[in-house]
């Protein structure tokens, strides 16, 4: 009896409550939002709260998705080329125009919000728990190596790109030590997957491990476009600079079990940037 009084003090009342109804989240989880063309993803912190990436730049990302015809595929020049038109458009609305300049001067920011101002609820960890890729295995940080990752992350800008390091990239990276985006990356093959996650998880390694930059986040946003264009690994993480994941799992429950969709299944557009149709998907 001593020993379970004990252990009640040393275990919080959200692992408790998780443990008995396995719907609440627990600290470390994947939560996500479904925002109709895209997914919003976040890592719950705790008494409400989570952390996510947070800015107008994802307003613009979906009235970019919202524009493509059933025949395009979303690229980085395009996105680049939307938000420059969007701009210059005295018809797109002075409101939106607002949000695009404000996207690229104070722009995205990872930031600590209730659940319902990031708008996520889904658990989603089973998306990629234990998830085998080449010579990847997303195994699950513990509880706690998980909230000390985000803390570091609290209040940086974040270099968002839409395909190359979007908020999903934030939080499989928090929770596994691996940046994957299966919205962004759907339809890559494995070896153009790898490369793009190598790329993610060295960015979001070197911005955890920096202290909080002045360079402003619109600034961040263009340089990670460039950075993306021009280096893309062709090797596999391992070795100290990528630390291996703790082995273990959440147990946590997937309340949308169907898997992430970014667009429909489309035919490859001609053009800088253009994505590859096939798919290598991990099951």
């Amino acid at each position: 009896m001593r020993i379970f009084i004990v252990l009640c003090f040393l275990i919080s009342d959200e692992t408790i409550r998780a443990a008995v109804n396995p719907g609440i989240p627990k600290p470390g989880d994947l939560l996500v939002g479904d925002r109709k063309l895209y997914e919003h993803w976040a890592v719950f912190y705790g008494d409400g709260q989570v952390i996510h990436v947070a800015g107008n730049l994802s307003t613009a990302a979906e009235r970019y998705l919202m524009s493509l015809g059933p025949d395009e595929e979303p690229t980085e020049d395009g996105f680049e080329e939307f938000m420059a038109e969007l701009k210059n458009n005295s018809t797109s609305g002075k409101g939106f125009q607002k949000v695009l300049v404000e996207a690229e001067s104070s722009g995205i920011v990872i930031k600590k919000e209730t659940l319902a101002t990031a708008g996520v609820s889904l658990i989603h960890n089973p998306q990629y728990d234990n998830r085998h890729l080449a010579n990847f295995t997303f195994s699950p940080f513990p509880p706690d190596e998980i909230l000390n990752r985000l803390n570091k992350f609290i209040n940086k800008s974040y270099p968002y790109s839409l395909l190359y390091l979007n908020c999903e990239h934030f939080a499989t990276f928090a929770r596994y030590g691996i940046a994957i985006s299966d919205q962004a990356e759907k339809h890559l093959n494995q070896q153009e997957q790898v490369s793009r996650i190598i790329t993610a998880t060295k960015q979001l390694k070197d911005l955890m491990n920096e202290h909080a930059s002045s360079m402003s986040a619109g600034f961040a946003y263009r340089a990670v476009k460039e950075k993306s264009k021009g280096r893309h690994g062709d090797g596999y993480l391992n070795g100290p600079d990528f630390p291996s994941p703790g082995s273990q799992n959440s147990g946590g429950v997937l309340l949308k079990m169907e898997p992430t969709k970014f667009l429909k299944a489309q035919p490859k557009r001609s053009g800088k940037g253009s994505m590859h149709p096939k798919s290598n998907e991990v099951k």
